[in-house]
């Protein structure tokens, strides 16, 4: 947690002002500077600064003040000209313990914040503070002066991007009443953000309490999973005979109900989410020793339902730091040693000794919808353990890989690793090794002989032969129309991953597409014989394989939380025909599937908005 003190400005326009101080709409806007939550009821923007000096990005709309992350406010009677005061460009910087992140300001004038305002009495009689209100807002506006003079440091900070200008301090007409800045002083969040981040949440919420759809359906939906019981049994060594085994981990069960508590409590702002969420990770970590190594369906399980985990624990990040929790002291899988300690150290060793050893062999292994999910999974991992450079991540590997040896990374090094196998999954420079049937083979009856045989890739024409083959064949060159989970899936994962690598600064998932013309490239099959083949130009685009299921072949989309994040993305970045075929297939609010939860509440928006990038920060 990082405490750091922000300037924020306000109306200043005479008749607006001496309009909100008599109505609890003013009182709203100035008690954000203490008031976690409170609502600013009238047409605002804000710039919202990147964590870990990450670029700032603008969001425009409604938003919830008091938001964990660093805000800068802009208002004004109307959205537009609350736009047009962003507009000036002012900037200055604010310094943070291990961090110096430039921020643009809100006004071209400044001057001081009028004493009646910031007196107890004054406040008493021109807002009708409360009087408990009153007394944090005293106390805070004192321990902020310690921290910056305002009228000494403002000169100082303000700059333009071109030359310096004059600031005024005080006002300058008596037309004019200025209420230009208020010292804040805010708690950034730690959280790192997996699909949302706290400062998003905080804008959903603002936009739900205003009853705007998607996001006040998707409140309401994560709201009525999170007020459920978490009730699941669980053994020290965990089983996995089935697709939905064991049920606190699935899609349908366990995974939704956790996450959702997680989301619960920035929507809410009610700790007793936070609490549950905490308490639940404590029992997975205490309570399940190790994962099976004998069931290979456990590899696909926690494939599935371990970023749900992570993204939980990520969003109760600042609840739980100081906290002491039962769990693992070891990363080793042999190691079943319970102690205790910090909860997300912990929390961190069982998802690097369970998850993480089991789930990263079908990493190296698959080219399908399971190395999909494995690479996901082992992303999310590494990505969690950014603060934990000295830890060692083992990765299992097949015979066909590094001789069968496991390698132990770091979790810059998983991080990366995770990124490259799915990228070389994408543009066919993997090799399925886990399937009697890889297309691969280059041959067997998963090859339609009326086409010239493919290999594992997303073909230049979006297909994925290696879950193509599970309804039709390797070398289809088009889907048939027919709903097919296996590709989805597949893809539903790939999009989690790239959504991960887009929070981390990195577009490169989302937009690959490998245009290099390869007519001889040779590979050595799962057995280990030499296999040639032609790449194509225009492999490896996610963006044409959602497109080669919704506009080339029509078929129905189930995985609509994927969906709503690929849809998000692509809607400002889309370089195909068809994308206005995708909002149809979006079902409202998304459910939990195999690959994301909850998509319409994290990435939903409507067709009105222009939605803007996410927050970035930095991988391990």
């Amino acid at each position: 947690m990082s405490t750091v003190s922000v300037i924020i400005a306000a109306y200043d326009e005479v008749t607006v002002i001496m309009q909100k101080l008599n109505n609890t709409r003013a009182r709203d806007y100035l008690l954000c500077i203490q008031k976690r939550g409170a609502p600013i009821n009238g047409p605002a923007i804000y710039l919202e600064a990147g964590y870990n000096g990450a670029a700032p990005g603008r969001q425009d709309g409604l938003a919830r003040c008091g938001s964990s992350r660093l805000s800068i406010w802009a208002a004004g009677p109307t959205l537009r000209q609350a736009r047009g005061v962003l507009s000036s460009h002012w900037r200055f910087r604010v310094e943070s313990p291990g961090s110096t992140t430039n921020f643009r300001a809100c006004d071209r004038e400044w001057g001081r914040i009028p004493s009646k305002l910031v007196s107890q009495g004054g406040m008493r009689r021109q807002m009708g503070t409360p009087r408990r209100e009153r007394e944090l807002i005293s106390r805070l506006l004192t321990a902020t002066a310690g921290i910056l003079y305002l009228t000494s440091c403002l000169p100082t900070w303000l700059q333009t991007e071109g030359a310096e200008k004059q600031i005024p301090t005080s006002p300058q007409t008596s037309s004019t009443l200025h209420l230009p800045v208020i010292l804040k002083t805010v708690t950034m969040s730690r959280a790192r953000g997996y699909l949302t981040s706290p400062q998003e949440l905080a804008f959903i919420t603002e936009n739900a309490n205003q009853g705007v759809e998607p996001y006040r359906s998707a409140v309401s939906n994560v709201l009525t999973w999170a007020d459920r019981s978490w009730d699941y049994s669980l053994e020290a060594e965990v089983r996995c005979p089935d697709s939905e085994t064991p049920t606190w981990i699935d899609n349908t069960g366990g995974v939704p109900i956790l996450y959702a508590k997680a989301l619960a409590y920035h929507l809410t702002g009610e700790g007793r989410y936070a609490e549950e969420a905490k308490n639940t990770l404590q029992r997975i970590m205490t309570e399940v020793k190790t994962i099976s190594l004998g069931d290979n369906q456990c590899q696909l399980n926690f494939g599935w339902g371990t970023p749900e985990l992570v993204a939980a624990a990520d969003l109760i990040e600042d609840y739980w730091q100081d906290q002491t929790c039962t769990g693992p002291t070891s990363t080793l899988y042999t190691d079943t040693t319970i102690g205790t300690g910090k909860c997300k150290a912990f929390f961190q060793n069982w998802l690097v000794k369970n998850p993480y050893f089991v789930v990263s062999y079908s990493a190296a292994i698959s080219q399908s919808n399971w190395g999909a999910a494995a690479t996901t999974t082992t992303a999310y991992i590494a990505d969690y353990l950014w603060d934990r450079p000295q830890a060692r991540l083992i990765h299992r590997n097949p015979r066909q890989v590094n001789h069968g040896e496991e390698v132990a990374l770091t979790p810059a090094e998983a991080y990366a690793h995770a990124n490259q196998l799915a990228l070389n999954r994408m543009n066919g420079y993997g090799v399925e090794y886990g399937s009697a049937h890889s297309c691969d083979y280059l041959s067997g009856p998963q090859q339609n002989s009326a086409w010239a045989p493919v290999k594992s890739q997303i073909t230049e024409k979006g297909i994925l032969p290696e879950d193509a083959r599970r309804d039709e064949y390797c070398n289809i060159q088009q889907y048939n129309g027919a709903y097919q989970n296996y590709p989805q899936v597949h893809l539903g994962h790939n999009i989690q991953q790239c959504e991960l690598m887009l929070r981390r600064g990195d577009r490169s998932c989302f937009d690959n597409m490998d245009n290099t013309d390869i007519p001889e490239y040779t590979f050595l099959d799962p057995d280990g014989m030499p296999r040639t083949t032609h790449l194509y130009p225009g492999r490896g685009s996610l963006e044409r394989a959602i497109k080669a299921i919704l506009v080339d072949s029509e078929t129905q989309w189930r995985h609509d939380s994927a969906l709503e994040v690929a849809h998000r993305y692509y809607y400002t970045h889309r370089t195909l025909p068809g994308f206005e075929k995708w909002f149809d297939h979006l079902d409202r609010p998304a459910r939990c599937d195999q690959d994301i939860c909850f998509g319409t509440l994290t990435h939903g928006f409507g067709l009105e908005e222009n939605p803007e990038p996410p927050p970035v920060v930095p991988p391990p």
